[in-house]
């Protein structure tokens, strides 16, 4: 099923379509009081409803009925959308105030004000038994979500919902219309803390959009016809534009702790019109591929010397995701197999991982693309 709306602007009315996702068909319909400019949220056999200057509305999904309606919030809803988590249901109100509401009978459970007064037209996210939003006059605000206590808030504006993955909560920095530049930011869920922050060139009003995470990237798109993506589980992460030209280039890969370095490394490669070529390494002469792979890749080394060797392979955060040899092996060529999964058995999500060698006390490494 899908549900539809048609609002009326000089009649301040709305009316509710459920359809047949198959075949189009009207099931029901029902006209109510007040515009709808936010998504709907299906719950429980629900359907609910926010509209502007009028009700919060649950409808009946089987008959369009109106089961109960609250109108808690003055002047209503705008843009945001209802979020439900365990049996609660979340939302901003146009009146400057976020809400909790039981979403069976429509009763309040909390508010809480801001002030100034705010102005609120995002969706908030959920995570972990906090709310995550921004308003549009000057602040990011971090709720405990049983209560509506309010557990931090920063500087920054925002239009879109925000969207949560690795420990950080994301969003695009929405602006007035003479601005022509807006910021995406990562924050530290725990206390608002900025883990990173990129610099666009967006058109009027910034980033207005919201962030979506799949696979470890953040994607978002900006007022400047851009899309733009970002890695995301990185919390120490390169901040500024890297470019690779076409041909042989390298990468140096150094690790820092408290502003000593701690270890570095050399990554060559080539940028082809078909994809990314390591160049082979000087000692152990690896070699990786195909690069990109999407079933399985063949890592063929040489040994000068017999002795203990280990081939693994990790990501760009430093962490080990698998481990393919780690044995006694003798002098002469050899080979092993990736087929793209963890150390777990999990799939690899799509990304550039590192292939590290070590034997006889030399490591070296190549780069390894893979694309599912």
């Amino acid at each position: 099923m899908v549900s539809a709306i048609s609002n009326s602007y000089s009649g301040n009315s709305s009316t509710v379509y459920f359809l047949d996702a198959e075949t189009g068909d009207i099931n029901w319909s029902t006209v109510v009081s007040g515009y709808a400019a936010s998504y709907l949220t299906v719950w429980n056999d629900m359907l609910f409803m926010p509209t502007y200057r009028g009700p919060l509305y649950a409808f009946s999904i089987s008959n369009g009925e109106i089961i109960w309606q609250n109108t808690d919030a003055q002047n209503g809803y705008w843009d945001s959308s209802p979020v439900i988590v365990d049996g609660c249901l979340y939302i901003l109100c146009s009146d400057g105030k976020a809400r909790a509401f039981d979403p069976l009978n429509g009763n309040m459970l909390w508010e809480t004000g801001f002030t100034p007064q705010k102005y609120l037209s995002a969706t908030p996210a959920f995570h972990d038994g906090r709310l995550y939003f921004g308003d549009q006059v000057d602040s990011f605000h971090c709720l405990e979500a049983a209560s509506g206590t309010t557990q931090w808030n920063v500087p920054g504006v925002q239009h879109g919902s925000p969207g949560v993955a690795d420990s950080m909560v994301f969003y695009g920095e929405a602006t007035d219309c003479y601005d022509k530049t807006a910021h995406v930011y990562a924050l530290d869920c725990e206390n608002g803390d900025i883990v990173w922050s990129y610099l666009t060139e967006c058109g009027p009003y910034g980033i207005v959009s919201s962030p979506s995470i799949v696979d470890g990237v953040m994607y978002i798109a900006g007022t400047d016809w851009n899309l733009y993506a970002f890695g995301t589980g990185l919390k120490y992460t390169y901040l500024d534009d890297l470019y690779a030209q076409v041909g042989a280039n390298e990468l140096i890969v150094t690790s820092f702790a408290g502003g000593t370095a701690l270890a570095a490394d050399t990554i060559s490669f080539t940028v082809s019109g078909t994809g990314f070529s390591p160049e082979t390494s000087r000692v152990f002469s690896i070699t990786a591929g195909p690069n990109p792979f999407a079933v399985s890749a063949n890592i063929s080394f040489e040994l000068p010397s017999s002795g203990h060797t280990s081939v693994s392979v990790f990501d760009l955060a430093g962490r080990e995701v698998a481990t393919l040899l780690y044995e006694e092996v003798v002098q002469g060529s050899h080979s092993v197999n990736w087929n793209g999964s963890q150390q777990s058995g999990e799939e690899a999500p799509s990304g550039l991982y590192f292939v590290r060698i070590e034997s006889g006390g030399v490591v070296e490494t190549t780069g390894l693309c893979l694309l599912r």
